[in-house]
């Protein structure tokens, strides 16, 4: 039996291209011959993949062909027509909706990657899914044989020593609220803002909100963050942009909580993360949110921010509350280590 995995893009620090090398490397453990192809690759990672130009060199009729869908591409249709099996792993896409009044280029790009996985139902083999969200999604477009499978997290990078000069300047005694995602609109940071509003403003005045993701400064959604923040004349919101694992990894500890307000999760990586770290999780009840969590961090139903200040005070100030939620979330975060999710790809792969 011979794995190909198929990647529109193989890049450092990207939870899908880290996901499929965990696979890679569990299958060749195994001894099943495996391989990584892209369209996009790193330049410092080419040891890990292969151009996806040499596709037809891997398409044997005894071959398993697993597409990791996120983004419209030119796997979509080479995929379609090969040889061997087919198993897609959905990662899911952004409604376009949510870039309509910001790009017009991902409005376009999410529209394409929509219709394309609409393409594929009827020539797959299984549909996973990281998520039951996704799944229903799957479902949905038409899948047949569908399934769910978490993104596979390396948890030794986890391990790896916070970034010193993060814990100097962020752990002094002031609350720390963490969020972890692009800058982008359909993670509604405009509604982290306005929380930590009124949290800042009315319930503690010593606290800061950290947002943590990739961002450029000329994009028009971040202006809008910036327009926001000005017109609330409130401070001690940090934009921090990409980082090393090192300085996330300090992140996790400085910080209270995360506060997850997105309205678009196909899975949600940094709410597995918060498990790892121990952080309490409060996050808005929508899409993958609720199957990720299960029956830990808490929950939040509607965005009144005033309601979610208090409730982040709590979290705050209860000791109780708090080991509570960590309980839960530590309890919960078992069902993301790696051996589980491997032995349930090792069995859909037996299936096929």
């Amino acid at each position: 039996m011979r794995v190909t995995q198929l990647l529109p893009s193989v890049h450092s620090g990207d939870a899908v291209g880290d996901s499929a090398y965990e696979i890679h490397r569990a299958l060749q453990a195994k001894g099943v011959e495996s391989h990584i192809l892209g369209v996009h690759i790193d330049p410092h990672l080419k040891d890990r993949a292969v151009d996806f130009s040499r596709f037809a060199e891997f398409d044997t009729s005894d071959a398993i062909h697993i597409y990791h869908f996120a983004v419209p591409s030119p796997i979509t249709y080479a995929f379609k027509e090969a040889k061997g099996r087919k198993v897609i792993i959905y990662h899911n896409i952004t409604p376009p909706h949510f870039f309509e009044r910001f790009s017009e280029e991902l409005v376009t790009i999410t529209s394409t990657g929509r219709h394309e996985i609409k393409l594929l139902a009827d020539a797959t083999d299984l549909g996973l899914a990281d998520s039951e969200f996704n799944r229903q999604e799957l479902e949905a477009y038409g899948y047949k044989r569908t399934g769910v499978l978490p993104i596979l997290l390396d948890f030794s990078k986890y391990e790896t020593p916070p970034e010193q000069t993060i814990l100097d300047k962020f752990q002094d005694g002031t609350v720390n609220i963490l969020f972890v995602g692009r800058v982008t609109p359909n993670k509604k940071q405009e509604d982290l803002i306005k929380a930590f509003y009124c949290y800042k403003r009315f319930v503690n005045p010593n606290a800061r909100l950290l947002l943590v993701g990739k961002y450029r400064d000329d994009e028009a959604y971040v202006t809008l963050l910036r327009e926001l923040i000005a017109e609330l004349q409130i401070d001690d919101v940090h934009f921090v942009g990409h980082i090393t694992q090192a300085e996330l990894n300090a992140f996790y500890t400085i910080s209270d909580m995360l506060l997850c307000l997105s309205e678009h999760e196909g899975f949600c990586v940094p709410a597995v993360e918060s498990m790892f770290f121990k952080l309490p999780i409060l996050a808005y009840n929508c899409t993958a949110l609720p199957y990720t969590l299960g029956e830990s961090g808490i929950l939040i139903n509607k965005k009144r921010y005033a309601e979610i200040a208090e409730m982040m005070q709590m979290v705050v100030e209860n000791s109780a509350l708090r080991e509570d939620i960590i309980v839960r979330q530590t309890a919960r975060l078992a069902a993301f280590r790696q051996e589980v999710v491997l032995n349930m790809l090792f069995e859909y792969l037996e299936r096929i």
